[in-house]
């Protein structure tokens, strides 16, 4: 059975923020935390937060890392803001990394973590993220997570694990002890629309149906080649992924924005001569996906009932709730109860791998994740 705390503030931004918000969640929790995951939006710099911290909790790891916004609790929408939550358990045990290169993380060993739950979040500027996703495919076990960034993925994310913390790379955790259940979903589907890839190199689609990107969008759905690599839709382009029939079903592929050349930056590299599917979404089907999740989480769930739960959520869904940024968290909250704190925010694609499966976790761009954890 754990027991969580969770602390956030929407206004101070200084380096002793988080250390304020632990020293009260201590005062609540009654006893020392075995795990403290700390979230922020991009204007909070996390590694600066990091010494107090050492100072205040000790070896307590420490794991989390900046989201584009953050779930808050008092109105049920993202916002910017931090937040934090102190983690106990009886048998709770958790250890936290974070790896600023790939060369340092290869020579990470696994097997002291054969058994646990892995949790990641990766910066989506990474470089060579094909062989990140592999290196995290090696552990052996269940594995869940998000990429991360920030505005139009400019901005390099900042990532804590452990003692340390930074940008870029990856950080991971190791958890063991605890009841969870995971589930993901989306309100994207296939509009019917079948595209080629034409020319792409790395993470760089150049080329769809022998066209330039931004001018095949344009002629999908309007606005003019040149207005697709300018704000606001150079992010917009998020809304409309592609998708891939591969062996293991549907691979997602999501820009992260729309280049000055006219080219569509992903996280994964999507080869030329691929035959993609072009995908939409609908705030409908999104918060019956969001729904539906929540329920099967809750149904799953080995416990009596969770004490913590983690959304994460693509981007791309903050554009369709722009009206209604509220939308996605209430309807979860409606089906876990008011009494079940939600952590968590908007990423680039949860990170997924469940138990049984094996091989490197996929990236589930324009999906929403759930975790449930007691």
């Amino acid at each position: 059975m754990l027991k969580v705390v969770v602390e956030y503030t929407h206004w101070d931004r200084s380096p002793e923020a988080a250390v304020k918000l632990v020293h009260r969640g201590l005062g609540r929790l009654g006893q020392h935390p075995k795990v403290v995951l700390i979230l922020a939006s991009q204007e909070y710099d996390l590694p600066a937060m990091l010494p107090p911290l050492r100072i205040l909790l000790g070896d307590v790891p420490v794991w989390g890392g900046t989201l584009r916004q953050i779930w808050s609790p008092e109105e049920g929408r993202p916002a910017r803001s931090l937040e934090v939550a102190l983690v106990w358990g009886d048998e709770l045990e958790a250890e936290a990394v974070w790896f600023p290169t790939l060369d340092q993380a290869e020579v990470h060993d696994w097997r002291a973590w054969e058994g646990a739950t892995v949790w990641t979040l990766v910066d989506a500027q990474t470089p060579r993220m094909p062989r990140w996703m592999r290196w995290l495919g090696s552990h052996q076990g269940e594995l869940y997570g998000s990429v991360i960034g920030n505005t139009a993925y400019l901005m390099r994310a900042y990532l804590c694990g452990g003692a340390r913390g930074g940008t870029g790379g990856a950080t991971v955790m190791a958890l063991r002890g605890l009841d969870q259940a995971v589930h993901w979903g989306t309100g994207w589907a296939p509009t019917g629309i079948l595209t080629e890839v034409t020319e792409s190199r790395a993470e760089r689609v150049y080329r769809l149906d022998g066209q330039l990107a931004a001018e095949r969008l344009s002629q999908w759905f309007g606005g003019g080649e040149r207005r697709w690599v300018r704000p606001p839709l150079r992010e917009l382009a998020r809304m409309y992924p592609l998708a891939v029939e591969e062996r293991r079903g549907l691979q997602w592929y999501a820009p992260l924005a729309v280049e000055t050349d006219g080219s569509l930056r992903m996280t994964l590299p999507l080869r030329r001569g691929h035959m993609a599917h072009l995908m939409v979404g609908s705030a409908t089907d999104c918060l019956e996906a969001a729904r539906r999740t929540a329920q099967q989480a809750l149904q799953d769930f080995p416990g009596e009932k969770p004490a913590l739960a983690m959304l994460l959520v693509d981007w791309a869904w903050a554009h369709l709730f722009w009206a209604r940024p509220w939308a996605v968290y209430r309807v979860v909250q409606e089906v876990l109860g008011e009494d079940v704190p939600i952590l968590g925010g908007y990423g680039y694609g949860p990170i997924a791998r469940p138990v049984g499966e094996e091989g490197s976790p996929l990236l589930w761009d324009n999906h929403l994740l759930l975790a449930l954890w007691g």
